[in-house]
């Protein structure tokens, strides 16, 4: 009960502080321009002029990434055993029809 008093009172005191603070004042013509605009359909997107350069690029360096990969996996210390049983992890784990998470 004395809780609920406390968020009470606390309430009431940031209410009344509300209280003082006079309205923002607004541009009387925004909501005209709003319609205006959409009445005439202006539809501007904002776009990066080299996002479509950016995409074949960060394509072929995951390319690279995974050529690397493999390289540095296959030219290994490992013997073929050690290699035989990962292969055969990754490909039970990739190759599963079941998603399990």
């Amino acid at each position: 009960m004395e809780t609920e008093k406390i968020i009470e009172e606390e309430v009431n005191k940031t209410l009344s502080a509300l209280d003082g603070i006079p309205s923002p004042a607004s541009d009387p013509f925004l909501f005209e321009r709003f319609n205006e605009r959409i009445s005439r359909g202006e539809n501007k997107k904002i776009r990066l002029p080299q996002a479509g350069r950016l995409k074949p690029v960060a394509l072929a360096l995951i390319i690279l990434i995974n050529i690397i990969t493999a390289i540095v996996f296959l030219s290994g210390k490992e013997n073929g055993a050690v290699k035989e049983q990962l292969v055969s992890s990754l490909r039970s784990d990739y190759d599963s029809n079941q998603i399990d998470y």
